[in-house]
C-alpha cells in the first residue's frame, strides 16, 4: 500500500501535465522540465523522510498549497518588474512616488513570503521529527544548489 501511495504522488504531476498541455515551445519544455523536476524532489524527499503513508499525503499536501501561495507572491512581484521594465522602455517619466509605490509593493510581497514561509516550517513541524525537519532543511538547499548547477542532469545524462 505504501508503494501505490509513494507511486501515485509521483505521478499526479504527469496527470495534471497531461490535462494543462496547451503551450508549445519553450512553454512545454519548461513545463516537462520542472515536472521532472518535481518528481525527482518528490522521489529524494521519500527516500529521505521515510515518513509513513498518512503522514507522506498530508506533508506532500502541505508542501504543495505552500508551493502554489509561494508562487502567486513570486509571479506578483515578477509582474511589478515587467511593469517597471515596459515603462521604462516606453519612455514614461520615472518619479519618484512611482518608484517608491513600485518598491513598497514588492516589499510588501517578501514580508508575505516570509511569512508564508514561517507558516509552512511551523506546519511541516507537526509531521517531522526534530531530526526530519533539519534532514528536510539541509535537502532543501542542497536540492536547489543542485538544480541551480544543472545537477540533476547530470545524474540523469551519467546512467
Amino acid at each position: 500500500m505504501k508503494y501505490t501511495v509513494i507511486l501515485l504522488i509521483c505521478l499526479l504531476p504527469f496527470f495534471s501535465y497531461a490535462q494543462n498541455r496547451g503551450g508549445r515551445g519553450n512553454d512545454e519544455q519548461r513545463e516537462k522540465d520542472k515536472q521532472k523536476i518535481d518528481n525527482l524532489e518528490r522521489i529524494k524527499l521519500i527516500d529521505i523522510l521515510n515518513l509513513d503513508e498518512n503522514t507522506l499525503v498530508k506533508f506532500f499536501a502541505v508542501k504543495k498549497d505552500y508551493e502554489q501561495k509561494s508562487f502567486k507572491l513570486w509571479d506578483e512581484r515578477k509582474k511589478i518588474i515587467d511593469v517597471i521594465e515596459a515603462d521604462l522602455k516606453s519612455g514614461k517619466k520615472m518619479t519618484d512616488e512611482y518608484v517608491s509605490a513600485k518598491i513598497k509593493r514588492m516589499s510588501d510581497c517578501r514580508k508575505e513570503s516570509d511569512k508564508l514561509r514561517q507558516e509552512y516550517l511551523k506546519t511541516i513541524k507537526k509531521y517531522l521529527t526534530a531530526e526530519k525537519m533539519a534532514k528536510y532543511l539541509v535537502f532543501e538547499v542542497r536540492f536547489q544548489e543542485e538544480i541551480m548547477r544543472g545537477g540533476w542532469k547530470d545524474d540523469k545524462q551519467k546512467k
